[in-house]
């Protein structure tokens, strides 16, 4: 079994690395000492070469994040290269591999290997009749716009606060969404699926 932990020197833990088992843990190798100058990231691994690791921050109404991929599983690592954002270069950062969404709005990201989502939230603002959301399987080179109608009944026109999605193989997915009525009196859960990978999305 193939896994993977980041390994910290002391005292101060800021400079780490990567180590990886593939015997369930019997035995480790550390891949690169001097990968990690970040303080918070996340790791996922699509098989025992290709992986992403990202970081998160917010500011100034965004959410910014640095997305970096290795090819050989874990040794080296790249910055992910997007060719643009759903809005265009407004959601490109400075440096490579930055991607920017609305924190304040609530917004949610998702990224493997073949696909880029982006939901959008109106946690904050006038509450809506849809869920809009951006979806690229070419990294930014084209996008399509999925438009989703909330549920009928007490919750369709509602703040939406949508998490990230998550899928189960590269087919089947769901969408979990928070949902509060204009009134703030009520709120609940809606949970959207997916079949085709995320290309469409159904209700319940």
């Amino acid at each position: 079994l193939n896994a993977w932990v980041a390994v910290c020197r002391l005292p101060n833990e800021q400079h780490c690395g990567l180590a990886h088992t593939s015997d369930g843990g019997e035995t480790w190798t550390v891949l690169n000492d001097s990968i990690f100058h970040i303080f918070d990231y996340d790791l996922q691994f699509f098989d025992k070469h290709e992986g992403l690791m990202y970081s998160y921050g917010a500011g100034a109404g965004s959410s910014f994040y640095q997305f970096l991929e290795t090819q050989d599983g874990g040794t080296t690592w790249s910055p992910v290269q997007f060719i643009s954002g759903h809005l265009g270069d407004n959601s490109l950062g400075d440096r490579p591999g930055e991607y920017k969404i609305c924190n304040i709005c609530g917004d949610a990201l998702y990224l493997d290997r073949s696909r880029l989502i982006v939901v959008f939230g109106h946690s904050y603002m006038e509450p809506q009749e849809e869920i809009q959301m951006f979806i690229s399987t070419n990294r930014g080179q084209s996008f399509s716009k999925i438009k989703l109608p909330l549920p009928t009944g007490l919750f369709h026109r509602s703040g939406i606060s949508p998490h990230k999605p998550v899928f189960f193989d590269d087919q089947v997915g769901i969408l979990p969404v928070d949902l509060v009525t204009e009134d703030k009196n009520h709120d609940a859960v809606a949970f959207y699926g997916s079949t085709d990978g995320g290309s469409s999305w159904t209700f319940p």
